[in-house]
């Protein structure tokens, strides 16, 4: 076998697929990566040689066929046009998420997989201490925090041009620094320290002008700490050069920056402190054009009352001085009225995260106002709006703003809103918003704001009512409507006929207040609304509207024909069965044989019981869940 993997581009299809083989069955890794390995490579290789009958040998495929069944995750489907390499590098992603320790053992042992393997490897890093400890052995060391266990790692001597032979290798590798993974297969190296003077002085003699020439995202806050005890146990301390330290990482090809404004220094002036992240943003804002992704966040409620004046400033001018931003998360930093207005002339923007505030709409509004300006944002497909009050949103709409392409919506408020702002808002998503675009729709509220408590009686007027559900049947291209506000909800057998027509598409419908229970007079729906929804909706996965399951009415419900198949799965909560147990388990097996039900939702034992008893006569047809797992029937379930 060839070592260099571009050696293999020279050969015919079939060839180089053969050579894959025997690199995968010759490598020196467990039972369990040769399995996910063996499987996902039979699976590609057919679609890149472009016929049913894969080129690999019998013996590889029957090895395959035993080895597929212990790969708990299958694979997305992959695209007929990828060749040999880029299948090489989809496997070496789908190891790097739970085997990191095989795809090493990879890139040292196949030379063909080297290179693939080592972007993988060093592509995203948690922080700046795997680059570090590239240097020399005897040129770095670390000591224990004795407070918080940490690795504190610190430089034993002068470094000189030699020392970064081996850097120099990888650092044009690193393409994200703070790439969060989540999860058990976090690095170990995540929680350790790299100080602010070995950082400068590693960047200051790395003998190239730039320390990561590749890089495209940089989540800095969330990689940064310094070394003393103190700060070592608050991680929103920094130190006095850590926007300088930041400056350093920057290089060409950035398109994606994070910042948190919540990071600060008690050891230094706020007005200095501003003007170093003034002048890290100013970088980024001028050297960098191709900036198009820019988070930025408070996470801390130091930061959101001590330093948001200052935000608001310098990221509205630096919005206005980005010229193909593409993505801007702010939903914690809210924006003055040009920034906004910027914005909605853009013809790059696709998402939007932002905080909404009065002052930032009463600004806007007078700005469209003044020069005519009016907001259409052509090009955006998700916006998330964070606000205070609903009626906020519902005065931003009335400025001259259009979201016409916009896909996926959402929006979360605090404040308990009159029933003339819940009229308002169905009235702004009806007229703002294309019916032929709008697929995700999402409304959220606080539930544990004060403002809800103390408003009870109001929040119970606040309801959705048929009405402005019909706001939104125009919108046939929805795929999920997900309300989960505290407000009464008002539904029965005629509007959710009536949604399950004009929503065909529909995978998740989602319409329940933010309590503990349904009150009795708000579940007027019956099994009418559930035979028309798995009837009209073969798509329907979530289902989260109230509903009694009379058996004693089955009679009345329009019979099924042959081309009315029966929904592959559906998770249901809030239903309450009757007496007639029998009549209610031979509907349910016909229209959903794999069905399960929130117990939590269930109001007492008595309804308990009479699901239990549901289950059992439809067994084994209903077997989407079992006892146990009826106690948590959500836990794939992406709300």
């Amino acid at each position: 076998m060839e070592g260099n993997w571009q050696a293999l581009r020279g050969k015919s299809c079939q060839r180089r697929l053969r050579d894959v083989e025997r690199l995968l069955l010759a490598g020196a890794l467990s039972p369990w990566t040769c399995a996910r390995i063996a499987y996902v490579h039979h699976e590609v290789a057919k679609a890149v040689a472009g016929t049913r009958q894969s080129h690999l040998s019998a013996a590889f495929c029957e090895r395959v066929k035993d080895l597929r069944h212990s790969c708990h995750r299958t694979p997305s489907p992959t695209h007929r046009a990828l060749v040999v390499a880029e299948i090489v590098a989809t496997i070496c992603q789908f190891l790097q998420e739970d085997d990191g320790e095989s795809l090493a053992a990879l890139a040292r042992t196949c030379c063909a997989l080297r290179t693939p393997a080592l972007e993988v490897l060093w592509g995203r890093l948690k922080n700046l201490i795997p680059i570090f400890r590239l240097l020399p052995p005897d040129a770095w060391a670390f000591h224990v925090d004795e407070i918080t266990s940490r690795r504190v790692y610190r430089l034993e001597r002068d470094l000189v041009p030699e020392d970064f032979t081996t850097m120099a290798k990888y650092t044009p590798l690193v393409k994200t620094i703070g790439f969060n993974r989540r999860g058990d297969g976090w690095p170990s190296y995540e929680y350790d320290v790299l100080p602010a003077g070995p950082t400068q002085i590693m960047a200051q003699c790395f003998p190239q002008p730039i320390l990561f020439p590749a890089l495209r995202t940089l989540d800095w806050p969330r990689t940064f700490c310094t070394a003393t005890a103190h700060h070592l146990q608050n991680p929103h301390d920094a130190c006095e050069d850590f926007w300088a330290c930041a400056c350093l990482c920057i290089g060409p090809k950035l398109k994606n920056v994070v910042i948190d404004v919540s990071v600060h220094c008690r050891h230094v002036l706020e007005k200095d402190w501003n003007a170093q992240l003034m002048n890290f943003m100013t970088r980024v804002g001028t050297e960098f054009p191709q900036l198009a992704e820019m988070d930025v966040d408070v996470t801390t409620e130091w930061g959101s009352s001590g330093i948001l004046p200052f935000a608001t400033e310098w990221l509205s001018s630096l919005v206005c001085r980005i010229p193909r931003l593409e993505v801007l998360r702010c939903g914690t930093v809210p924006l003055d009225g040009t920034a906004l207005a910027h914005l909605g002339c853009s013809s790059t923007l696709k998402e939007l995260c932002v905080l909404l505030t009065r002052d930032t709409v009463d600004s806007y509004t007078a700005i469209s106002l003044d020069s005519g300006v009016r907001a259409r944002f052509a090009a955006l497909r998700a916006l998330d709006i964070r606000t205070k009050d609903l009626a906020v949103f519902n005065d931003l709409a009335d400025g001259n703003v259009m979201f016409p392409q916009v896909e996926a919506f959402n929006i979360e408020f605090i404040s308990c809103p009159s029933g003339s702002d819940v009229d308002a808002f169905f009235n702004v998503l009806h007229d703002h918003f294309s019916p032929s675009r709008l697929q995700r729709l999402t409304v959220n509220t606080d539930a544990w704001s004060d403002s809800w408590s103390s408003n009870t009686v109001l929040s119970r007027a606040c309801a959705l009512r048929p009405l402005h559900v019909r706001r939104l049947l125009a919108f046939h291209e929805l795929r999920q409507v997900d309300f989960n506000a505290r407000w009464s909800v008002n539904l029965n057998d005629g509007i959710a006929e009536a949604m399950s027509q004009a929503w065909p598409h529909v995978e998740t419908l989602r319409l329940s207040p933010q309590r503990g229970h349904w009150e009795e007079d708000e579940v007027t729906s019956t099994l009418r609304s559930l035979h028309a929804l798995a009837t009209n909706c073969p798509r329907l996965i979530h289902l989260d509207i109230p509903f009694q399951a009379d058996g004693a009415n089955m009679h009345l419900l329009p019979p099924r024909t042959k081309q009315n198949h029966p929904l592959k799965r559906l998770g249901l909560q809030w239903v309450l069965i009757d007496e007639h147990v029998s009549e209610v388990a031979a509907l349910l097996g016909e229209i959903v044989p794999n069905i399960s039900i929130n117990a939590s939702c269930l109001r007492d034992d008595e309804q308990e019981s009479r699901w239990l008893a549901v289950k059992s006569e439809r067994t084994p047809a209903l077997t989407g869940s079992t006892d146990a797992e009826l106690d948590t029937p959500f836990n794939d379930w992406d709300w």
